[in-house]
Order: structure tokens, then C-alpha cells, then sequence
């Protein structure tokens, strides 16, 4: 009953309407331009791009550029890998493959840097998303719309720091980690990443990438329980979510009302994500699957169908995972507590 209890708990608010607001114009104005010129194949680089005002929400100036700037670059180096491999064709596997690689690297960088939030989750989406773009749009296109957005959003985050009324919350502190730590928690990210890939590759469901996501934003949390935690929360706040996108894309709204809807869905999103997790997932899911319409239409029954199945396999993935290491984990506690 505890565990069911923990479940329904909301977090305590924390002026988090001010920053959903501030990341909600991140990917308002950015959007508004490339619907405005007629490129909706860009509105997902203006999308990812605007993932950089996710990081760094309750920390001071001087951290916030530096973090933010940081997160920016990475996910402009995984979207210039991404359309590289989206001009290239390469096949699902390979995707996988090289998906994993960014889960691994990218999750190092953020534990040693101190990323809020932690792990890849953002750069493997990012990634995997633009690879696997059936028409890709041109390399200079696709990156000058995501920089654009990455150096709107570090603005908009220094603008929320130096003006008045505008702050969003306190500092939070960053992690530091030995070089074997960050090798252990990085190598966690490649097995679960390219286990869910390979996974939902064999499933057929199609969109294996998220079920990379699904598996390696379980294990962004701290410890055990609380990856399992996440992982019941993706998946209860996925199914709801992917329930919500039937509602919204079987209307079949234009791109105007669908980029309307992805800026509405982003600010509720970022209202929950630190609050209650499976809550921000009722939005954040629907918000993902509006922006692949977005810029690669596609039947609603496949894409919300793909979005479950593909979901639940990377969570469970996630947990088996965290189950084998247990032991190893707390062995290793327990070696180094016998050190000190």
C-alpha cells in the first residue's frame, strides 16, 4: 500500500509554472518561424533544439549558461549525427547501434558535468528521432533551425536569471564522479539501450527508438527502487498519454492547430515532470508523437500502437536490468564502505 501511496504523491510546487512558461517560448518562437516560412520538415529540429531550456531550471546564472550551453552542443552534435545517418539510410540495427553509444556517452557527460536533468534521454531522442527520417531535409537546413533555437533558449534562460520577476527557482548542486564510476554508469546506459533497440527492433512495432528512450529515462534515476519507480511511471503515464494523442490526432488538425497544441503540451509537461512524473508523461507523450506528425505524417493507429508496445519493452528492459545489477551495486557499496 506504501508503494501505491508513493505513487500518487505530488511533489511540492516550486515556481514551476514560471520555467514550463520560459521552455513553453522556447519552442514557440522557433516553431512559429518555421511554420511561418512553410518548412514544417523543420519543426522538429526547432523542437529539439528547444530541449536545451529543459536543463539547468534551478540553477544560478553562472551554472545555467555554462550547463545549458553545454547541453545545447551535445544536442546539436546528436542531430548532426542523426541526419548524417538520416542521409545516409542506414538500417534500424545500425541506428541501435549507434543510439547506444550516445546513451553511453552522453549519460557519462552528464553525470560529470552535473546535468539537471540526468542521463541521455534528450540526446537519444534527439538522435535516433532525425535518423530515422524517411526525407530528410537538407544538413544546412536542419542544423542552422536547431542552433538558432539552442542559442534562443540559453537567452531566454540568462534573461530569466538577470530580470526581475522572472526567476525559477534555487540552485541545485551538480555530482562529481571517479572515472570507474562514470564507466559503470555509462556501460548501463549501452546495455539498456541496445537491448530495448534490438528489442523493439524484433517486436515489428516499428519505432524502436522509443523504447531505447523509454529504457534509459527508467534509469536516469538515482537507485534502484527509484528506477523502478520510473519505470511503472513511464509506462502508466505513456499508455495515458498515448490514449490523450488518439483524442487530439484523430481530429486531424492542421499543422497550425498541431504546433499550437505541441507549445500547450510542452508548458503542461514541464509543470509536472519534477512534481509527478507519470502526470508530466500524460503531456510530454502526446507532445512527441504531435511532432512526428509534425514533420513525418503518419497513420494514428500505427504511431500511438508503435508509441505502447515500444514503451513498455524498453521499461521492462530497464527493470530486469536494475534487478540482475542489484547484487553487483550493492556489493560494490559495500566494498567501498569497508574501504573508508
Amino acid at each position: 500500500m506504501a508503494g501505491v501511496r508513493e505513487f500518487f504523491r505530488f511533489g511540492p510546487a516550486q515556481a514551476d509554472h514560471l520555467s514550463a512558461a520560459r521552455i513553453a517560448v522556447g519552442v514557440a518562437v522557433p516553431l512559429l518561424i518555421v511554420m511561418l516560412l512553410g518548412r514544417t520538415d523543420l519543426a522538429v529540429f526547432a523542437a529539439f533544439g528547444s530541449f536545451t531550456g529543459i536543463y539547468a531550471k534551478r540553477e544560478t546564472l553562472r551554472r545555467r549558461m555554462f550547463h545549458q550551453s553545454l547541453a545545447g552542443l551535445v544536442i546539436l552534435v546528436c542531430l548532426a549525427i542523426g541526419l548524417g545517418c538520416a542521409h545516409a539510410q542506414v538500417s534500424g540495427p545500425t541506428i541501435v547501434l549507434v543510439g547506444s553509444v550516445v546513451a553511453a556517452v552522453g549519460a557519462v557527460i552528464a553525470a560529470n558535468v552535473g546535468f539537471k536533468p540526468s542521463g541521455s534521454v534528450f540526446f537519444v531522442f534527439a538522435f535516433t528521432s532525425i535518423a530515422a527520417l524517411p526525407t530528410p531535409p537538407s544538413f544546412l537546413s536542419g542544423m542552422v533551425v536547431a542552433a538558432t533555437t539552442v542559442i534562443f533558449c540559453v537567452v531566454l534562460g540568462v534573461l530569466s536569471r538577470v530580470l526581475p520577476g522572472m526567476g525559477d527557482g534555487v540552485a541545485m548542486p551538480g555530482g562529481s564522479f571517479s572515472p570507474a564510476q562514470l564507466a559503470w554508469h555509462g556501460s548501463q546506459f549501452l546495455v539498456v539501450a541496445l537491448v530495448a533497440g534490438f528489442l523493439g527492433q524484433l517486436s515489428g512495432a516499428g519505432h524502436s527508438n522509443w523504447a531505447m528512450v523509454a529504457g534509459i529515462a527508467a534509469i536516469a534515476a538515482p537507485d534502484a527502487p527509484a528506477r523502478v519507480s520510473r519505470a511503472i511511471h513511464r509506462v502508466v503515464g505513456t499508455l495515458a498519454g498515448v490514449a490523450l494523442t488518439a483524442v487530439i490526432l484523430g481530429v486531424h488538425p492542421g499543422p497550425w492547430p498541431l504546433a499550437i497544441v505541441v507549445v500547450v503540451l510542452q508548458f503542461l509537461g514541464e509543470l509536472f515532470v519534477i512534481r509527478h512524473y507519470a502526470t508530466a508523461l500524460i503531456f510530454i507523450t502526446p507532445l512527441a508523437l504531435c511532432m512526428v506528425q509534425l514533420g513525418n505524417p503518419m497513420p494514428v493507429e500505427q504511431l500511438v500502437f508503435s508509441r505502447a508496445v515500444e514503451t513498455v519493452i524498453g521499461a521492462a528492459v530497464a527493470v530486469v536490468v536494475v534487478v540482475l545489477l542489484s547484487p553487483v551495486v550493492e556489493r560494490i557499496r559495500q566494498q567501498r564502505s569497508a574501504t573508508n
